[in-house]
């Protein structure tokens, strides 16, 4: 299994890999796995789609179907067997973040891919509440190459673009790690 899914990794159709190490993290709970062991696999498994989609994004401006939506399902498919009591604010997150950048695209469909929507989808399926605390860091750190180009070309820097998913991989990995302890900072002090 791990080397068909490494073949598929390596060929680019991280759908197909996701998919095959799905019954890695079936097993880890089967066998009685700990808490961080499922976890451990948890990040793995997701940033397994967030970076690569990362990169995609850097190099080519585009984040493909093929990991936005198998990963959307896969994610999903995997927050909730491990924690079944979420299913529903898992859900809730993916669409909140959908409608969230949805509504970006659609005010301006040049400002913000619609990778990105679905890349948000896939990462509020995996976060639930928590995609707040991953958008929230995504958008602060986009805004240093921001202010960078603000300062060095001035207003027509408002029409230059670069790449989102690469601020959305790291709000994601912020949001996996840390979400709980931020959330909890933020809202009850």
């Amino acid at each position: 299994m791990k080397n068909a899914a490494t073949s598929a990794h390596g060929r680019g159709d991280f759908g197909r890999a996701a998919e095959l190490l799905d019954p890695v993290a079936a097993r880890i709970t089967e066998i009685g796995g700990s808490d961080a062991q499922d976890d451990l696999f948890r990040l793995a498994y997701f940033t397994a789609l967030v970076v690569p989609a990362a990169a995609i994004d850097l190099k080519h401006r585009i984040i493909p179907d093929a990991i936005n939506i198998p990963g959307a399902v896969l994610v999903y498919a995997t927050a909730v067997a491990a924690q079944p009591d979420r299913w529903a604010e898992l859900l809730v997150g993916g669409l909140a973040g959908l409608v969230f950048l949805g509504a970006a695209w659609v005010v301006s469909p040049k400002g913000m891919g619609l990778g990105d929507v679905k890349m948000v989808l896939m990462i509020g399926l995996a976060l639930g509440k928590y995609i707040g605390v991953a958008l929230f860091a995504a958008f602060t750190l986009s805004l240093i190459p921001s202010l960078g180009l603000l300062l060095v070309k001035g207003l027509r820097a408002r029409k230059i673009g670069f790449p989102f998913g690469p601020f959305l991989a790291f709000g994601a990995v912020v949001g996996l790690m840390w979400g709980e302890q931020i959330w909890n900072w933020y809202m009850l002090g």
